[in-house]
C-alpha cells in the first residue's frame, strides 16, 4: 500500500534535512533513489541510531523538522523515492495516489517477499565456512529459480517492471540480485533468464548505480561447498570461474578464542565480507581501465567498508580473541 510518510513527501521539503541509519547493505536502495532524484541524504550506521523505531528493519529514515515517525525498511526507500525529482517512485498530488504506483508497489512487494529472501540464503549457504546444508540450498535455489521465472515471464514483453519507463522497482529489483550474479547466477542459469539479465546490465551500467553498488560481477560457474552437513549426502564442487573482474575473498584466519556469534550471523557476515571484496576489485579494475566513474574516493570508501566488514566478522568468529585455557 501507499505508505503515509510518502504523504508528507508532498509538502515543501526545502527545510527537511533527511538523515538515513543503515548496516552495511540495507540502506543501498535508498542510497540510490537519492542519488538519482537529488534529494540530499546523510547515512550514518545504524548503531548511530537513537529513535524508537525498531532498528532491526533497518534502514532507518528520520525526517528533521517534519512530522511523523521515523520510516523503516521499504517506506523508507520509498519515502526518499517520492522526494526525488526523477519521478521513479510517482508522489502524490493533492492527496491522490497516483494509479502507476500501484503497479511499482505490486514489484517492490515481489522483490521484498519472493526475490530478496532466497538470494539471502544462497548466497549465505554459499559463502558459509561450516557445515553445508545441500537440503536448505537446493530449496532456496529452487526458490530463487520460481522468482527469476516470473520476473523473466513478465520483462518478455516489458522494457522495465512497471510501465515504460525505469522506477523504484527495477532499481530495488537489480540490487537484490547484485549478490547472487557475484555467486550463484551461472552463465546456464543467466541464459535461462535473459530478459531478467537485461534488466539487471541496464541498471546495473548507470553511473550512479556503479557509485554506490560497485561495476557487477558474474560467474561461469557456482562453487558449491564441500563440506557435507544439514541431512545432505556430502557437497559436491561444481567448479568456479569468475569473470573478468571478479576474485574470491582470501579465508578468513583460523578463530583462536571463543565465537561470539551465532552460525547464521558468522554466514551472513561471512556473505557481505564476500560481495564488498567483489565489488572492491571491480572498481579497482575500474579504475584500471579508465573508468572515471571509479575514483579514488569510491575505491578508499569500499575498502574501508571491506575492512569494517572483516573486522566484524573476525569479532563473531573468535579470530584475535584470547583463547581459554583448560584448568590444570
Amino acid at each position: 500500500s501507499y505508505p503515509q510518510a510518502t504523504e508528507r513527501a508532498t509538502a515543501s521539503t526545502s527545510a527537511m534535512a533527511l538523515s538515513l541509519y543503515t548496516r552495511e547493505f540495507d540502506g543501498s536502495k535508498a542510497i540510490i533513489a537519492a542519488k538519482i532524484g537529488g534529494v540530499k541524504l546523510t547515512v550514518f550506521p545504524i548503531s548511530a541510531y537513537q529513535g524508537k523505531a525498531d532498528a532491526a528493519k533497518a534502514p532507518v529514515l528520520v525526517v528533521l523538522d517534519g512530522d511523523g515517525a521515523d520510516v523503516t525498511g521499504l517506506d523508507a526507500v520509498k519515502y526518499v523515492a517520492a522526494m526525488g525529482d526523477a519521478g521513479v517512485y510517482p508522489r502524490p498530488s493533492e492527496g491522490v495516489v497516483p494509479a502507476d504506483v500501484a503497479v511499482v508497489d505490486k514489484w517492490l512487494a515481489f522483490d521484498a517477499a519472493s526475490l530478496a529472501p532466497p538470494v539471502a540464503s544462497v548466497t549465505a549457504a554459499l559463502a558459509a565456512k561450516g557445515a553445508f546444508d545441500k537440503l536448505a540450498y537446493d530449496a532456496a535455489m529452487k526458490d530463487l529459480e520460481g522468482a527469476l521465472k516470473t520476473l523473466n515471464d513478465h520483462l518478455a514483453a516489458a522494457t522495465f517492471l512497471a510501465n515504460d519507463t525505469l522506477s523504484l522497482a527495477d532499481l530495488c529489483v537489480a540490487c537484490t540480485l547484485y549478490p547472487a550474479m557475484a555467486a550463484a547466477l551461472d552463465a546456464p542459469a543467466r541464459t535461462r533468464h535473459p530478459h531478467v539479465c537485461r534488466l539487471f546490465n541496464t541498471v546495473a551500467a548507470l553511473p550512479v548505480v556503479v557509485g554506490v553498488m560497485g561495476k557487477p560481477v558474474t560467474i561461469d560457474k557456482v562453487k558449491v561447498p564441500t563440506t557435507g552437513g544439514g541431512g545432505s549426502s556430502g557437497g559436491r564442487t561444481e567448479g568456479s570461474k569468475q569473470s573478468k573482474g571478479s576474485r574470491s575473498t582470501p579465508a578468513a584466519a583460523a578463530a583462536t578464542g571463543t565465537p561470539t556469534g551465532s552460525p547464521a550471523e558468522i554466514a551472513s557476515a561471512e556473505a557481505a565480507a564476500a560481495e564488498q571484496g567483489a565489488a572492491v576489485k571491480a572498481l579497482k579494475d575500474g579504475k584500471k581501465a579508465g573508468d572515471a566513474t571509479c575514483t579514488d574516493d569510491a575505491v578508499k570508501a569500499a575498502v574501508a567498508v571491506l575492512l569494517g566488514l572483516k573486522k566484524t566478522l573476525d569479532a563473531l568468529k573468535g579470530v584475535g580473541a584470547k583463547p581459554v585455557t583448560p584448568a590444570a
